[in-house]
């Protein structure tokens, strides 16, 4: 039977809670629009897909703030956006040089720094790495949060970043793993049109072959195009799924999409956009491994019997 939902009540947003007289410091506010708008143009499009395929109620509506209403009218705005401009302020930062294969410039860094900060998830490499610079004492661990105070000396995070950043007004260096130890990747073959330079960006996959985006399943990459909404050009991965769909995937959410590394000898169907096929299947998954875990600890648990059990046989 059929269920009409009544109007959504006006969700609250950040700005409703800020006072009038508020400065908002807007960091690329044409580049966050465009993402906001895509992600509420694929949520809405999503949302109809599983009504169709009776997944969700008929007329339902995803809890979303509208995106015109995050354009903070009434309000003093600051915009930031980077890039080169003769009229722009320059904030002091650089990426900095990698130290890879470099262990003295780790120790040269910390001469000209006050606080160098190593974002890195791999502690082993790490700790080469230092017992290489000659650094006998362990870097004091730290949460990299936006208000992190960041102390004097060597810092280590446990954050994997796409790339570091240093300021040498500051006092203040973060090396990622691309200065650190380097990373491997093959560059993407781009397709920008005629006259269109696409900025640069390395991919651990290349075009045809298969990958998988955590959230809509195994799909065919086809390269990177630029795209213009809102008046502000972007780049995007483009993904082909069964039956010629497209999904494009902003470059800012790279992290998303991954090499398929499948272990059957023959490739996986692609996966249908919008058929709720790829979330099934990852929840099947899920309880795979679950029931796996479950019947390990059980058969764990039935060893150590049988061994007290011996052990009292044989007192």
């Amino acid at each position: 039977m059929p269920c009409a939902f009544p109007a959504a009540p006006s969700l609250p947003s950040l700005f409703d809670h800020l006072p009038k007289d508020a400065l908002i410091v807007d960091l690329e506010p044409e580049r966050q629009l465009a993402e906001v708008r895509e992600l509420e143009n694929e949520t809405t499009g999503l949302t109809e897909a599983e009504a169709v395929d009776h997944e969700l109620p008929s007329g339902f509506r995803p809890p979303m703030v509208p995106v015109d209403r995050l354009l903070a009218g009434g309000w003093e705005r600051v915009r930031i956006t980077a890039g080169e401009s003769e009229e722009g302020i320059d904030l002091g930062w650089r990426q900095p040089e990698p130290i890879v294969r470099r262990p003295a410039a780790l120790n040269q860094l910390l001469a000209e720094r006050q606080s160098v900060v190593l974002a890195t998830e791999q502690s082993e490499r790490l700790e080469a790495l230092l017992a290489e610079a000659g650094r006998r004492g362990q870097p004091v661990e730290l949460d990299l949060d936006l208000d992190a105070l960041l102390p004097p000396g060597l810092l280590h995070g446990d954050a994997d970043l796409p790339v570091g950043a240093d300021n040498p007004g500051l006092g203040i260096a973060v090396l990622s793993d691309h200065e650190l130890f380097g990373r491997v990747r093959r560059p993407a073959t781009r397709r920008g049109g005629a006259g269109k330079s696409l900025p640069t960006v390395s991919l651990e996959f290349q075009p045809g072959e298969l990958v998988v985006h955590v959230d809509h399943g195994v799909s065919r990459f086809q390269g990177m195009v630029l795209k213009e909404l809102d008046g502000a050009e972007r780049e995007y991965l483009e993904l082909e799924y069964a039956e010629g769909d497209r999904l494009f995937v902003p470059v800012e959410f790279l992290d998303r999409v991954q090499k398929y590394l499948g272990g059957s000898d023959g490739e996986p169907p692609l996966n249908r956009l919008g058929t709720g096929a790829w979330e099934k299947a990852r929840s099947r998954a899920k309880r795979s491994v679950e029931d796996i875990a479950v019947s390990g600890l059980t058969l764990a648990k039935l060893t150590v019997a049988a061994n007290l059990l011996g052990d009292l046989v044989k007192s």
